[in-house]
């Protein structure tokens, strides 16, 4: 987990602002096999294609949607009797399959 802070000094004073908190919930673990994933995607797209698809994915946590990144961006949904549903997945070339 990398802690991230942003410091500000304005004048004399200074202000650090605490950015790994997202409105409650726990930040996702992070695998170093999502470099597979989020390096062609960012060659392929732009470096604010990560941005925007982390913010689309990680907002589906409200629904209970937890995004899983290995080889793909896949989504999955816990249900009742413990197994997780796989809503879809988005691959590296920015193929979409539900």
């Amino acid at each position: 987990m990398v802690e991230r802070f942003t410091i500000r000094m304005p004048g004399d004073q200074v202000e650090v602002k605490d950015l790994t908190s997202t409105a409650g919930r726990r930040p996702r673990r992070v695998a170093i096999t999502e470099g597979r994933f989020w390096d062609p995607m960012e060659s392929g797209f732009g470096p604010e294609s990560r941005r925007k698809l982390e913010e689309s994915a990680d907002s589906l946590g409200d629904l209970g949607v937890e995004p899983v990144v290995k080889k793909a961006l896949r989504l999955r949904l816990p249900i009742p009797d413990g197994r997780k549903l796989n809503l879809g997945y988005i691959t590296k070339d920015g193929t979409i399959n539900t």
